[in-house]
């Protein structure tokens, strides 16, 4: 009997330990499936993590609104409809306790209601009622500043709306459109070629922000088009350097006389960068031909941004272009640091074609000159030909060289010699700092030529 207790036992402890080794080799498995499977994730990620077009997240729609808290003293908290809703009850009730309780939770509601894409459908609502009407428009106003958008469905269903405000809202709202999903900028790019040119601008804007597959929608209105809208070229501008397959043209678009469009050319091709220098030929005749106030910044931000080929074209052409478009290359050389513009800044003192150009030209080589080694012929241009300040650097550069002293010491005498007529003549019209700055100047040249 004994023995047969003892079978029975060890039985019952096989028939364990056989459950304990397969629930453990259960559990392995499964972990060594669950890292396996960890591990193609990854693989899969690391081999495109940005994913494709066709991998884009289809962005989930929730009707769950944002709470937002009044302005009040009572900071009470409520969703859009329900503010909606109490502001309707405070414009409605007879009951002027009512009114004055409920106008006191809402003292400004303009001002704390805000953008919420799940209220969308309550905003067209309000919208209908000219009770609540302000209220929708400063909550769709809103829309430009929060960083959700509205959701595109919404969209379209105000765009196809009878009711006026509730589609001009619509309008509005199709600007802030965001990618939803990779069919986003085709379903967008329908209203391109929509009749009423609100929605086509508000289109435009929205496909701005959509990336490749926007800019591939827009180039194609781009292209061939001498007109084309201020929102398309401003879509243009937002792409950046991915525009870059634009810059022809855009170029073209410079030749076409519009303050507006070219204004908006300029400041897309600055967006763009460096890949504008494809449309140099046509910025360097809008530099040397019609360097108005109006175009000075933006060419001087596109010449910055192109970098070397345009401060070699604006070298070559400096001498021979008008007073305005000498100082956006200036200011060009000074922006970008350009030494080997030196020679032709010096020159430009010799026979100024402005007192603005020549002040410029000052500024810059005050700049330039103590990083650099002018040539004596140089020196001596700038010491005959510059304002004071650079008279005082130029002198000391000289007074340095024996030799170079003794070389100009009749420019020396020359330049002292008008100092003094200057200085002396009443009608000449200078400053307490500029008549002790040429006095010491006066000086300073008398010490050395006397060293001589």
């Amino acid at each position: 009997m004994g023995k047969r207790k003892g079978r029975r036992k060890k039985s019952k402890q096989q028939k364990k330990s056989s459950s304990a080794g397969m629930s453990i080799g259960l559990i392995a498995g499964g972990l060594f499936a669950a890292v396996f499977v960890i591990g193609i994730g990854i693989f899969v990620w690391q081999s495109n993590p940005s994913g494709s077009k066709d991998d884009l997240p289809v962005r989930k729609i929730s009707r769950e609104q944002i709470k937002f808290t009044s302005d009040s003293d009572l900071g009470q908290s409520r969703t859009t409809a329900e503010w909606l809703a109490l502001l309707k009850e405070m414009r409605t009730t007879e009951n002027m306790m009512r009114a004055t309780f409920l106008k006191a939770r809402m003292p400004n509601p303009e001002a704390f209601l805000g953008a919420d894409p799940a209220a969308v459908p309550d905003v067209y609502e309000a919208l209908k009622d000219p009770r609540l009407e302000k209220y929708g428009q400063a909550i769709i106003a809103k829309f430009g500043q929060s960083a959700e958008p509205p959701y595109f469905q919404d969209v379209i269903d105000g765009l196809n709306s009878d009711h006026p405000q509730v589609r001009r809202a619509a309008v509005q709202l199709l600007a802030h459109v965001k990618p939803e999903g990779p069919d986003t900028a085709q379903q967008v790019g329908k209203y391109l070629n929509d009749e009423d040119p609100e929605v086509v601008k508000s289109a435009t804007i929205a496909m701005g922000a959509m990336g490749e597959p926007g800019f591939e929608l827009l180039f194609t209105q781009l292209k061939g088009n001498q007109s084309p809208s201020p929102q398309l070229l401003q879509a243009m501008a937002l792409f950046g350097e991915s525009a870059a397959p634009a810059v022809p043209d855009l170029a073209k678009l410079l030749t076409v006389e519009s303050t507006q469009q070219r204004l908006l050319v300029l400041i897309a091709l600055e967006k763009i960068g460096s890949s504008s220098k494809i449309a140099l030929p046509e910025l360097i005749e809008v530099w040397s031909t019609e360097s108005h106030e109006k175009w000075s910044e933006q060419v001087t931000a596109v010449m910055n941004r192109i970098g070397k080929p345009a401060t070699t074209a604006m070298l070559e052409k400096f001498t021979q272009v008008p007073a305005e478009a000498q100082i956006i290359a200036t200011q060009h050389f000074i922006d970008q640091k350009v030494h080997e513009a030196i020679p032709v800044l010096i020159q430009s003192l010799e026979t100024p074609k402005s007192a603005e150009s020549r002040q410029v030209a000052l500024d810059a080589l005050s700049g330039m000159l103590p990083e650099s080694s002018p040539t004596d012929e140089q020196l001596a241009a700038l010491f005959e030909y510059g304002d004071t300040g650079l008279r005082v650097w130029t002198l000391e550069e000289i007074a340095a060289s024996k030799e170079r002293c003794v070389k100009y010491k009749s420019l020396l005498t020359q330049v002292r010699s008008q100092l003094e007529t200057s200085l002396a003549n009443p009608r000449v019209e200078k400053s307490k700092d500029e008549y002790e700055a040429g006095t010491r100047l006066v000086k300073r040249i008398d010490q050395v030529v006397e060293s001589l």
